[in-house]
């Protein structure tokens, strides 16, 4: 078994069969020999921009918001198993599937409506 020591974000790690992907001079990925594939963010948090942070070989998928580093996914369930079992998950806080779906639907409506505000705001200072 080869390993080599790296400092991870001001914490020494021990490589031990496993590859590095590197960008900026900083350890983004790990691939680990058994399969199991993590990503992270600058600050060493799991995340990754286009699908989980976190593959482990068995199939189990986790992704992670990239400025808090808690479970958190507004696309779909924030971890989902091979057997199809998904658990859906905002700011790290559990939800139904059902609940996920309100509030997803409830902060889109708030975001529009701001944006009807910002717009309204911006036509009746254009007018002056």
């Amino acid at each position: 078994m080869s390993s080599e020591q790296l400092n991870l974000f001001n914490r020494w790690i021990t490589k031990i069969d496993g590859r590095f992907l590197y960008l900026n001079g900083q350890v983004r990925q790990i691939e680990y020999n058994n399969g199991n594939k993590v990503w992270l963010n600058e600050n060493g948090l799991y995340y990754r921009k286009d699908g989980p942070a976190i593959i482990w070989k068995e199939g189990n998928k986790y992704w992670y918001q990239g400025t808090s580093g808690a479970l958190h996914r507004e696309d779909g369930p924030a971890v989902e198993y091979p057997d199809g079992e998904k658990c859906w998950y905002l700011n790290d806080i559990r939800l139904t599937e059902e609940e996920f779906n309100i509030r997803i639907e409830r902060d889109r409506v708030i975001k529009r409506d701001k944006n009807r505000r910002a717009d309204l705001l911006y036509l009746s200072n254009k007018g002056t």
